[in-house]
């Protein structure tokens, strides 16, 4: 890997991110909602938990933001 290819990779991963939610978005909120309640009831969760931390909770927001932006 080059210097070129380090830069840019927090931009791919962001780019790969909105690409996820836009395309969670497009199936529909209930989908989310599955998703974590079915994560909070099983050995998934604690997996999910340390996920959420090493990516300094920005995950944690976005998926926050958007479920709000679904109640509203």
């Amino acid at each position: 890997m080059n210097l070129y290819s380090l830069a840019n990779a927090p931009v791919h991963l962001t780019t790969v991110a909105m690409s996820c939610i836009i395309f969670l978005t497009q199936l529909g909120c209930n989908v989310l909602l599955v998703f974590f309640i079915s994560c909070i009831f099983t050995k998934l969760a604690h997996a999910w938990v340390i996920f959420i931390s090493l990516c300094n909770c920005r995950l944690c927001l976005v998926t926050l933001m958007l479920l709000t932006s679904c109640w509203h």
